[in-house]
């Protein structure tokens, strides 16, 4: 009867038994398969540090740096001329009786118009051959005896005039505060001079002697190492480039009145500037 009893609790709890294995399998095999991390065993003692509390922002014990200026630009002067020992302009040339009619007033009497028409073809670029020159000179003649009344013998300032109103130039001045080195100065800046002259003390030979009273002549350049101006002087043929003495040249300038050979009554100095 026993024996009965005990099968019958047998059966009865059998299938819990196997339900308890079974999962309790299970625990052991998934610890196996996939250990913990971190244990920690009964005893450990773990030490856990307090997190650092928030702290102020360091201070900056640096010396604060002055603010760096932006250079701002300045205005700049206008750069002066500079100082050369030799100048030298491209001028081209005409002698004041282009094909040599020397007997011919207009052409006898033009060294102011042709300075005016080497000046002109020098600021344009132009050719200037003998029979340009011969037609220009007979025009500004005519040019001249209806709005002036004359045309031999033209002071510096009516020279001046005689360019600014036949070629409607504007760049042509006269000045009084004449030097060696004012002239120079002109020609450094790039322009050219006009200067009325005493022949005579050019001393010019290749002037039918003493030389022209009344004259004028292109100044387009120097050089220091000579002492010499180059001038463009129309009296001669053979005045193309024709150099005389700082000392002859500047003692020689002398402004004259217009009119035929009017009497020169106060030899005041005179340079007409021609700026391109």
């Amino acid at each position: 009867m026993l024996v009965n009893k005990f099968n019958e609790i047998l059966r009865n709890t059998f299938p819990i038994a196997i339900i308890v294995a079974a999962a309790f399998g299970s625990v052991l095999l998934f610890q196996f398969l996939f250990p913990a991390p971190f244990a920690i065993a009964p005893g450990d003692t773990v030490t856990v540090q307090d997190p650092i509390p928030n702290q102020p922002p360091a201070e900056n014990t640096q010396t604060p740096q002055a603010p760096v200026a932006t250079p701002q630009p300045q205005p700049q002067p206008t750069p002066s001329p500079t100082a050369s020992n030799a100048i030298l302009h491209s001028v081209p040339f005409v002698a004041q009786a282009p094909t040599g009619n020397w007997h011919d007033d207009r052409y006898q009497n033009a060294c102011e118009e042709s300075s005016i028409l080497m000046a002109w073809h020098w600021i344009t670029g132009q050719p200037l051959t003998p029979q340009i020159a011969l037609d220009v000179i007979a025009d500004m003649v005519v040019f001249e005896q209806e709005n002036y009344g004359f045309y031999i013998d033209s002071s510096a300032a009516d020279t001046a005039k005689l360019m600014r109103e036949y070629y409607n130039l504007a760049g042509v001045t006269v000045k009084t505060d004449v030097s060696v080195s004012a002239i120079k100065k002109e020609l450094i800046s790039g322009n050219l001079v006009i200067v009325p002259a005493d022949g005579n003390k050019l001393a010019n030979p290749n002037f039918t002697p003493p030389g022209p009273p009344r004259h004028m002549l292109v100044i387009k350049g120097y050089d220091d190492s000579r002492g010499v101006f180059i001038t463009n002087d129309p009296g001669t043929r053979n005045g193309e480039s024709y150099e005389y003495s700082y000392l002859t040249l500047f003692s020689a300038i002398r402004d004259y009145p217009s009119g035929d050979h009017l009497p020169i009554l106060a030899p005041n100095k005179a340079m007409i500037v021609v700026a391109r």
